[in-house]
């Protein structure tokens, strides 16, 4: 999956890049878990450093150069999105100062230093902070939080290391040991607490267990495996989905190559295979349900399972 990174640890990424997925997606279930919310963050946040610390071990200066454009890229991203979704919520709630501070922080992502993109997506995080509450609705909550200050963090940290040579190679690798020993633990305690649902949650359960299986080999494309459903929990057939590959900046790219039209079949489901890595956007379209929008990011080798609930168009 990542340079310089053994086969054994590029499976067990692999792994668990899909179950951090599947958790994200039944976040309501996880939080309802034994430890189940600050597990699932130690978890998203120990995948992030995982697969920054791959990045670092390209080791040569060069290589740290392309990581820490690489990791700002990330965060401008991140950053960026957040704030597009804050500029809503200032706008709906007339909070002209969030409004105005917002957006001054974003043009600031795409046009300042290094410092100031730190500066900025920290002011970003922190008002996001400030009003968490109000955000559900907005595609705002923790685990967004959460990868955003990843980001940032990781980024912080690489900024300061362009002029590192070879022997912080050596270091990263014992890091990563460090950390794929974290990753194995939280699995784990995870696992055990998703036995007291297994009976309750059954669907749940065996996603879960199916998110786990262990892949024999890391194939060259992403894979994704997705599922329509209403609120009932029924399989819906004929919806249409369309992705569209995002740039650096969270806009969709208009290259026939990477957007990607499928619908679903009789029992719901659809597959997008062979694609290339990045964050998508996926809507999912069809005149009896509103549209859902959904962010997904596909990396190399990794299987992921995405099942979106649609709602019925209210009428009259």
């Amino acid at each position: 999956m990542l340079a310089n990174m053994t086969k054994d640890q590029d499976i067990k990424i692999i792994s668990a890049s899909t179950t951090k997925d599947f958790l994200n997606q039944n976040i309501a279930i996880v939080n309802t878990l034994p430890n189940g919310a600050s597990n699932l963050a130690l978890l998203n946040s120990t995948h992030s450093a995982i697969l920054i610390e791959a990045k670092i071990q390209e080791s040569s200066k060069k290589g740290y150069t392309d990581s820490v454009n690489s990791l700002k890229k990330n965060l401008v991203f991140e950053a960026s999105d957040t704030a597009r979704k804050m500029i809503t919520f200032a706008k709906f709630t007339h909070n002209l100062i969030l409004l105005a501070e917002i957006r001054q922080a974003k043009d600031k992502l795409g046009n300042g230093s290094k410092v100031d993109i730190i500066k900025n997506a920290q002011l970003i995080y922190d008002k996001v902070q400030s009003n968490i509450a109000s955000l559900p609705s907005y595609n705002i909550n923790a685990t967004t939080q959460t990868t955003l200050s990843a980001s940032i963090s990781a980024f912080t940290a690489a900024f300061g290391k362009i002029g590192i040579r070879r022997t912080e190679g050596v270091q990263s690798t014992e890091r990563l040991k460090q950390l794929f020993k974290t990753l194995s633990t939280t699995l784990s305690a995870i696992s055990d607490a998703v036995e007291i649902v297994r009976t309750s949650k059954p669907d749940f359960y065996k996603g879960f267990k199916s998110s786990k299986k262990t892949p024999t080999k890391s194939t060259s494309k992403p894979m994704l495996k997705g599922v329509a459903v209403d609120v009932n929990g029924n399989t819906i057939k004929g919806i249409l989905i369309e992705m569209f590959l995002l740039d650096s900046e969270g806009n969709p790219i208009q290259d026939k190559k990477t957007n990607i039209k499928r619908t679903t079949g009789k029992k719901g489901g659809f597959k997008v295979q062979n694609t290339s890595d990045g964050t998508y956007i996926a809507k999912l379209k069809n005149l009896k349900y509103a549209e859902e929008q959904v962010k997904i990011s596909l990396a190399k080798g990794q299987v992921v399972k995405l099942k979106v609930v649609m709602k019925r168009n209210i009428v009259g």
